[in-house]
């Protein structure tokens, strides 16, 4: 589609797609298709009947338009945002701000810190996600020991719903920030918050494709216990 486009797509474009093309009913796209099928428009889909707007469902489709921005947060962030009106308002379309940013950036730094700040430049002051982010980068590194800043994350941030996009959001900073090497940082951000079905499991995996460290090294298996094929990524299935 944005390639036929030439051009960047709106939210009601890619909102004609999802009617003909998107078949899960799984947490925000059920309510999405369902205001869909009723007539409504983005943002209206994003927020009405919604339990899950401000889950991170759009933080995982963000990954695409991240590379399809490369070297450029603002555009990607801003395409994310697009994408996440269909299903989310607020924090769940500023979630997919920053995961869309923060891989953009990567395709030309690789500073984490720097890569931070490119993602974090593209959301709103006092944001809840940012607000998460840099509650974590105040506390490391080496100040707060990694437990005491999970702990720390999920009594400010945490949400019954382990989807909710602004504790990701600092999931995803802490794994980064308190990783030694690549292949630590992944494992720690996949690794964070509830090890059995958190999602930035999903987005380490994504980082380490890009990075060209393949998911089953070694340092991989020991932190999760297992192996997977890189390929998985497409969708991580819930345990």
């Amino acid at each position: 589609m944005v390639e036929g486009l030439n051009r960047p797509p709106t939210c009601d474009e890619l909102a004609a797609e999802w009617s003909e093309r998107v078949r899960l009913v799984s947490d925000e796209y059920g309510p999405a298709l369902h205001s869909l099928s009723l007539g409504l428009r983005p943002p209206v889909t994003g927020w009405f009947n919604n339990w899950f707007l401000d889950g991170s469902a759009a933080m995982e489709r963000a990954l695409l338009w991240g590379c399809i921005a490369p070297g450029d947060p603002t555009r990607a962030a801003a395409l994310a945002c697009e994408d996440a009106l269909i299903d989310h308002i607020e924090d769940g379309a500023h979630g997919a701000m920053f995961v869309a940013a923060l891989l953009s950036a990567a395709f030309v730094e690789a500073e984490p810190k720097h890569l931070l700040d490119a993602a974090e430049a593209v959301l709103p002051p006092r944001q809840p996600g940012r607000s998460a982010v840099e509650s974590v980068r105040q506390g490391r590194p080496g100040q707060v020991g990694v437990g005491e800043c999970a702990r720390r994350v999920a009594e400010a941030y945490g949400h019954p719903n382990y989807s909710q996009a602004p504790q990701n959001a600092a999931y995803i900073a802490m794994g980064w920030l308190c990783g030694e090497t690549p292949e630590d940082r992944l494992a720690r951000t996949v690794s964070s918050a509830d090890r059995r079905r958190s999602r930035p499991r999903f987005w380490g995996r994504s980082w380490a494709s890009w990075r060209g460290q393949p998911a089953r090294r070694r340092g991989w298996r020991l932190r999760r216990g297992q192996s997977r094929p890189i390929l998985m990524l497409i969708w991580t299935p819930r345990r």
